[in-house]
């Protein structure tokens, strides 16, 4: 599901709001998600799962295509965690 989609099924799941303000309301909650990480902070929502930041530092790998040394800088990423709700949902539990 990509966000066009999720935001059409919140619009069609609730009639009394329309899919401009659904995107709106979506929109704000991402930009809100994101300011949050850059400044570190991790992101809970019980139930459903933990997103947070993650740092790697610069290392050496190879290209499995050619062979060819690299040397990879330092990066962030994001990395989620599935709460125990949703876990136990996927697994039929």
């Amino acid at each position: 599901m990509v966000k066009r989609e999720l935001i059409a099924a919140l619009a069609r799941r609730h009639k009394s709001l329309k899919a401009k303000d659904v995107e709106f309301m979506a929109r704000l909650i991402f930009d809100t998600m994101t300011a949050a990480l850059e400044r570190g902070e991790e992101i809970e929502f019980r139930g459903f799962g933990a997103f947070r930041l993650r740092e790697y530092e610069p290392r050496k790998a190879r290209n499995p295509g050619s062979g060819e040394n690299l040397q990879l800088e330092a990066r962030r990423g994001i990395l989620f965690r599935a709460g125990r709700d949703i876990r136990e949902k996927l697994n039929g539990e």
